[in-house]
């Protein structure tokens, strides 16, 4: 507000439509401003290595884009355009070191749960259990869903490691992890919902394999291939459609950190 007043800020690249964008393209209000844009490899001092990993991680989506080349560039197309990277066929014979489950609950709309397994750094998605109350035109109880999560997803845990499963859910299924903490035998986390980020950490995972997914979870490779920005929102936004098992992925990725994990 102040004659000669002066503000330096240093961004990184977001949607065209984002807000701060549009005041750097407006030149509004007599503001003088100096715009200095840069990539990556403006930068002498970050390693050669540290670069290429950082591109492999971003590589096909809309962050390398941005956070590599320094655009600004609208999100769209499909959400994991390089998904293929993260399939298996293999059933291992071996115990895993480690078994989670993760959900995303609905009483009307889908119920999504996948089996994740730890082998050495990798999680492997073996079994997925899907319901849909809308589509079969019957909606399941709490202990129902408790009941198809037995036969359909934990019947694959052995029986040593079924005493306490630890199981990732859907922050809104109140009504579910209140039934599950009465059980007795699951340690429930309440998921990370945090969209965007969940979403740039699952696109991290599925580019330096530190997820996999079995081709047999169908119901996550229909939704996987539909699964697509919203071109007509002007900001990075999801189409709410199918993303049932998406969101279960998401809230394991991101609630267990998995992109940052080193072991």
């Amino acid at each position: 507000s102040l004659p000669w007043s002066c503000c330096d800020i240093t961004t990184n690249p977001n949607s065209p439509n984002q807000w701060f964008k549009k005041f750097i393209d407006s030149r509004e209000q007599g503001v003088d401003i100096y715009l200095q844009e840069y990539t990556i490899y403006d930068n002498p001092f970050l390693p050669k290595e540290y670069v290429r990993n950082l591109e492999a991680e971003y590589a096909g989506s809309v962050w390398f884009d941005r956070y590599i080349l320094g655009k600004w560039t609208l999100a769209e197309g499909l959400i994991y355009p390089n998904f293929a990277l993260a399939l298996y066929d293999e059933d291992f014979e071996e115990p895993a070191e480690e078994y989670w489950i993760s959900l995303d609950y609905g009483t009307s709309n889908p119920f999504a749960a996948l089996l994740w397994e730890k082998r050495g750094k990798v999680w492997y998605c073996s079994h997925e259990y899907g319901y849909s109350g809308r589509e079969t035109g019957t909606q399941l109880t709490d202990g129902q869903y408790l009941e198809r999560l037995k036969n359909n997803l934990i019947c694959y845990i052995p029986e040593v490691k079924r005493n306490y499963i630890p199981i990732i859910a859907d922050p809104s299924a109140a009504s579910f992890i209140a039934l599950l903490n009465l059980d007795g035998h699951f340690g429930v986390r309440k998921g990370n919902n945090d969209v965007i980020t969940g979403i740039r950490e699952v696109n991290t995972c599925i580019q330096t394999g530190k997820i996999k997914v079995h081709k047999r979870n169908r119901g996550w490779l229909q939704e996987v291939q539909s699964y697509r920005w919203d071109e007509d929102a002007g900001e990075d936004k999801v189409i709410k459609e199918f993303d049932h098992f998406m969101d279960s992925m998401r809230y394991f990725v991101k609630t267990k950190r998995i992109a940052s994990q080193d072991d």
